[in-house]
């Protein structure tokens, strides 16, 4: 198919390009290969579907280059990169990570259920944000980290972490400020799209230019209850300041 890529808005062959990658929905899919679109969206018409959501949105080069991002975020989620330790009370210290390539990653994700027109993407609209996102993925620039952050956390099921599990994007308010929040594979994904100052335990919970990432931990309840009862409960910042110095 000869379209327009969404990304580098050349004229040329258009892939079928997954929107959230396959990857995410491993847990998901039952004994037919299938995942239930009603557990995904929490409260649709039950369907069942045997592929992640793909669209012709992207041209080859493109889908390459976000196929290297995918594989880092996969990578990241599998905590095969990047140094990872275990925080007294669940939360996770992460150093080593590659800033760049994990924004970016973060970044299309939310970017491309914007420019979806499936229905994973009916409750994202970014606006004007779309096109200053679009041309950080385009110029391979993540910009600082405080340009559209995403605040990642574990996610706690009954008495033990996620492991599994999808919930596609919805957007709200979360602590006054227009977010945006998706989860897969046990993480959850907080975007802040907006121009408010976050505090300082918001800020450790983004990925920073220096590769480090505090999680936090958040309920299963509260991420089906709605963005406004989510709560997340950060590790202290004497129990951050700990661990740096156990490892200087």
């Amino acid at each position: 198919m000869i379209s327009i890529c969404k990304l580098c808005k050349m004229k040329t062959e258009i892939c079928n390009s997954h929107i959230i990658p396959e990857w995410a929905y491993e847990g998901v899919y039952d004994e037919k290969h299938r995942f239930d679109r009603h557990n995904v969206l929490n409260g649709t018409t039950r369907r069942f579907e045997q592929k992640g959501a793909r669209e012709k949105i992207l041209c080859r080069a493109c889908e390459s280059k976000l196929s290297v991002w995918e594989g880092y975020g996969k990578s990241v989620w599998e905590r095969k990169k990047g140094s990872w330790r275990e925080l007294p009370g669940g939360g996770l210290f992460a150093t080593n990570l590659d800033y760049a390539k994990l924004k970016l990653f973060l970044l299309s994700l939310l970017w491309r259920t914007d420019v979806a027109s499936g229905h994973i993407g009916e409750n994202v609209c970014l606006g004007p944000h779309s096109e200053k996102i679009r041309s950080m993925l385009q110029e391979d620039d993540p910009k600082d980290s405080m340009l559209y952050p995403c605040m990642m956390m574990r996610i706690i099921e009954g008495n033990s972490w996620q492991k599994a599990g999808l919930r596609w994007p919805i957007r709200g308010r979360w602590d006054g400020q227009r977010a945006y929040t998706m989860a897969f594979k046990g993480i959850g994904l907080l975007y802040i799209v907006g121009n408010h100052r976050l505090s300082k335990e918001q800020e450790r919970g983004c990925v920073d230019t220096t590769g480090r990432i505090v999680m936090g931990q958040s309920s299963f309840e509260g991420w089906t209850g709605g963005m406004e009862k989510m709560e997340i409960m950060w590790p202290s910042e004497d129990t951050i300041r700990g661990f740096c110095n156990s490892e200087m």
